[in-house]
């Protein structure tokens, strides 16, 4: 979050996360080394701006049986 304020001059006012349990597609499949359809947790990340404005968009994907951690610590605005 540091680096985004830095680059973008605008700190992350809210950040919404989406969490699915899919099915891996094929490029997925290939770079965890897992079969194509095996269950994947697939997150997309948006941080907003105060006024509302995206500055930053994140999709991850994490093969079953693996963690996926994030820790925020979040200080004024």
């Amino acid at each position: 979050m540091a680096y985004i304020a830095e680059v973008t001059g605008s700190r992350a006012a809210r950040v919404d996360e989406d969490y699915a349990a899919t099915p891996a597609e094929a490029d997925a499949a290939a770079a965890f080394g897992i079969a194509p359809g095996s269950p994947v947790l697939l997150i997309h990340a948006r941080q907003y701006a105060a006024d509302g404005k995206l500055i930053e968009y994140a999709e991850t994907t994490t093969a079953a049986g693996r963690w996926y951690s994030r820790t925020y610590t979040i200080t004024g605005n």
